[in-house]
């Protein structure tokens, strides 16, 4: 799991699919769990009303983008979520191509090597995991 505060109303958690295995019968118990874990990993203080996008990109990761819409002072043990699920596709950056040399549809640009979300196989994935940056969701 990799955790990034982007501002104080976001931040983006980036979790590997082989952990989180997300479908519309646990999505409530999956992201409690996430929310547990960043509480006390990171000694992050969640509370208040959030939007929560869900992109899940094929074989690869999800990465949930919060957003803070108000804060709730007085109920400071609660977090009220509305959530927005999307299926994305994007682009993963290495810069190791003997990673996953054997992939179709690498590109190389400055040194950092390039490839969709949907070219990368499953066991290419686990490789990856300590090398690929995702491009960032707007």
């Amino acid at each position: 799991m990799n955790f990034n505060i982007i501002n104080e109303k976001i931040f983006m958690v980036k979790i590997n699919n082989d952990y989180l295995k997300i479908n519309e019968d646990n999505l409530y118990e999956e992201l409690k769990k996430v929310l547990i874990n960043i509480r006390k990993k990171y000694a992050f203080d969640i509370y208040g009303f959030y939007d929560i996008y869900i992109y899940d990109v094929e074989n690869f990761i999800t990465i949930l983008k919060f957003i803070k819409k108000d804060d709730d002072e007085l109920f400071r043990n609660t977090i009220d979520l509305k959530l927005h699920k999307e299926k994305k596709k994007m682009d993963i950056y290495f810069d190791d191509y003997f990673l996953i040399s054997k992939c179709q549809g690498i590109t190389k640009y400055n040194n950092i090597y390039k490839i969709n979300s949907e070219l990368i196989k499953k066991e290419d994935i686990i490789k990856l995991c300590e090398h690929y940056k995702v491009e960032q969701i707007n």
